[in-house]
């Protein structure tokens, strides 16, 4: 089976619990999806700048929790590192929904 490479946008929609992309990577094994660096970054910065830009102590926790959770995903799933396409010989950039 062929590696399933998930773009931001697709982790962003299966973090949140879009029906559609979440049942298609339910489908698939574990082992057969990744994520890329660039997705680790973008979506650490992102949380990063909602905890600087909290202007509430309530919006300050529930930024730090979804950085918590970020961390959590992540340490879940297959991170790659690749330079270039090539070096996934048997993948399909994948746009779950």
């Amino acid at each position: 089976m062929s590696l399933w490479i998930l773009d931001t946008d697709s982790v962003s929609l299966f973090q949140n619990g879009h029906p559609l992309v979440s049942q298609r990577i339910s489908k698939t094994s574990p082992e057969n999806i990744a994520v890329t660096i660039i997705t680790f970054e973008e979506q650490v910065r992102g949380r990063f700048n909602i905890i600087r830009q909290a202007d509430s102590l309530d919006k300050l926790v529930t930024a730090y929790s979804r950085l918590q959770a970020t961390y959590n995903y992540f340490n879940s799933v297959r991170v790659d590192v690749a330079r270039n396409e090539s070096e996934y010989p048997n993948s399909r950039e994948n746009s779950a929904s």
